[in-house]
């Protein structure tokens, strides 16, 4: 007997995800079902866990109804973040989410990089790149279900070191702050660290 290699498909639950299901209020409801369920339809997947930073019970709700409409079993993991573009929050979830998955055994992995924000895009796309042999894959209205290609290696395989060396480090903290620029760029990381941390900026230069 052959055995199958059972595939899990991987995705933070996404605002999108919530109003096409109809569990978030929208000003206009999104087309299609959603990223989620998409890839659900498209894709022969055995089982979808699902990363949940939602407040409240708005996830788990989507789950609901998305087993209502997929043969695929579908898992709820709670990760709460401090900030929705938490780049090291978002890391050390999603990292602990798939090495729970690994944990059971073989497994074919796909990562959906299209629900969340793109801060969650970028790690789902490190992760797949450096630790794990994963499918990344994509969904919209327009194009579908699409794999995504990335066309050159990374070497962020470094990541998980510079975030021990943080805590772990018997000199001290390397570092004491980890952020990301946000949408006024620079002036919008420094403004963010130094309410936290204090800095020293020299507008000279």
């Amino acid at each position: 007997m052959t055995h199958k290699t059972p595939s899990v498909l991987l995705a933070w639950v996404g605002a999108t995800d919530l109003q096409a299901a109809g569990v978030e209020d929208a000003p206009r409801k999104p087309r299609g079902p959603g990223p989620i369920a998409a890839a659900l339809d498209a894709l022969p997947f055995d089982e979808a866990v699902l990363l949940d930073a939602w407040k409240g019970d708005v996830a788990a709700r989507y789950a609901a109804w998305l087993r209502g409409r997929t043969s695929a079993k579908v898992a709820v993991r709670r990760a709460p973040l401090p900030r929705p573009t938490d780049y090291e929050a978002i890391y050390r979830a999603a990292s602990t989410a798939v090495d729970a998955v690994l944990a059971r055994g073989d497994v074919s992995l796909t990562f959906h990089l299209s629900p969340g924000t793109s801060a969650m895009s970028t790690v789902w796309v490190l992760l797949g790149k450096t630790r794990h042999d994963a499918t990344l894959l994509q969904a919209s209205p327009e194009e579908g279900v699409v794999p995504v290609t990335i066309p050159f290696d990374l070497t962020a395989a470094f990541l998980p070191d510079l975030l021990r060396a943080r805590d772990e480090d018997p000199a001290g903290p390397l570092y004491h702050g980890l952020t990301d620029c946000g949408a006024g760029g620079f002036s919008s990381a420094i403004g963010e660290m130094g309410a936290k941390i204090g800095a020293r900026v020299s507008l000279e230069r």
